[in-house]
């Protein structure tokens, strides 16, 4: 992960990368045959351990510092939004797809109302309240309930960063979070929780709590500068175990948060030596949000084309047709990590520095 400051976490880069391909696989049962990844869903707390890590890193020391909080959100809305915009984009086709054809399973069951409501809020990055669907906050793009409570928690980071900045307070309170959110993951028999109404306070303590394991490796054990493709393949070892492994149980979920995922990243501090490895793993950090972003809505377009013309192709094709849908997703997501992110958010800070511009000539002198 790129930050502010002048140092690239490459391996950290490639981690979150690896993730994002292991929800994508997840959202896509019905073309790899049968093939999944059964734990893909704590990829939303690897996802939030790396966002504490990078946040912690590239924000605390400017935040003491004075740093305005419009100033912090704004960073990180511009971080999120293009890639956020181009996902609920797509999920609109879906949800006019599955209002054409209701019952089809394509998404959520829609009424001209409800597909109103949650897009006029789903749009401006804000959960669908009040649409008639409680299943989930983002019914144009489930996965994006995540990022929602992302931003949650770098709010009520700015405003504790005084607070954490006291090391020995963020252990206690780490405990306190998991403990509450373990709690409710053995009542649910799953970690699994978080994306609707239902379950939106577990949630954020959910996100929470592993946002600030990845603030305590940072602030205890922050390493810069170590080369190592050794610790490079045991991070990626660790993650793909505790993604990969066949095996369905709430119990090992808390071992993956609380024991595996930690480890990883603080193995992960370590770049490749290897230049190969590092530009792969810098590629794969790239698309990594955008692939995050998007690989629903495409795999629910792409999926409902195939049924409409060619049904056959499910079967014939077998687990062929996911390892081609998968590849296809993940290089639109990275050519638009290249092409469309950083002119996006190019294009969002313009508008807001003539906005500003605006708002000054209008100020009585």
């Amino acid at each position: 992960m790129t930050v502010d400051r002048r140092h690239q976490f490459a391996t950290l880069d490639g981690l979150r990368g690896l993730a994002a391909i292991a929800v994508a696989i997840l959202h896509m049962p019905r073309v790899f045959a049968g093939f999944t990844v059964p734990n893909a869903h704590l990829a939303v707390d690897f996802f939030l351990q790396l966002s504490g890590f990078v946040i912690a890193y590239a924000y605390s020391a400017r935040i003491l510092n004075g740093m305005p909080f419009r100033q912090f959100l704004w960073l990180r809305v511009n971080r999120l939004y293009p890639a956020f915009a181009v996902g609920i984009a797509l999920g609109f086709p879906v949800a006019l797809a599955a209002l054409r054809y209701p019952h089809s399973g394509l998404s959520v069951e829609w009424t001209p109302a409800s597909l109103a409501c949650s897009t006029l809020q789903n749009v401006f990055m804000l959960p669908a309240f009040g649409c008639g669907q409680p299943e989930t906050i983002f019914p144009l793009n489930p996965p994006m309930w995540s990022v929602f409570h992302e931003i949650l928690v770098n709010v009520a980071f700015f405003a504790l960063v005084p607070f954490l900045a006291y090391g020995r307070r963020v252990l206690p309170l780490i405990v306190v979070l998991f403990a509450v959110a373990a709690s409710y993951a053995f009542m649910r028999d799953t970690f699994g929780f978080g994306y609707g109404w239902n379950d939106f306070l577990p949630g954020f303590v959910r996100v929470s709590a592993s946002f600030l394991v990845g603030f305590a490796i940072f602030k205890f054990k922050l390493v810069e500068g170590r080369r190592s493709n050794v610790a490079c393949a045991i991070a990626f070892a660790l993650l793909a175990v505790a993604l990969f492994l066949q095996l369905n149980n709430v119990a090992y979920e808390l071992f993956a948060i609380v024991g595996l995922f930690p480890i990883a990243l603080f193995i992960g501090q370590a770049n490749p030596s290897n230049g190969a490895v590092f530009w792969l793993c810098a590629q794969l950090g790239r698309t990594s949000y955008v692939l995050y972003a998007i690989h629903k809505p495409l795999y629910q377009l792409a999926y409902g084309a195939i049924l409409k013309f060619s049904p056959k192709l499910v079967d014939d094709l077998g687990i062929s047709l996911g390892c081609a849908m998968l590849a296809a997703i993940v290089l639109i997501a990275w050519l638009l990590s290249i092409g469309f992110e950083p002119p996006a958010r190019a294009a969002m800070n313009r508008l807001r520095w003539r906005a500003r511009l605006r708002r000054s000539a209008a100020s009585p002198p």
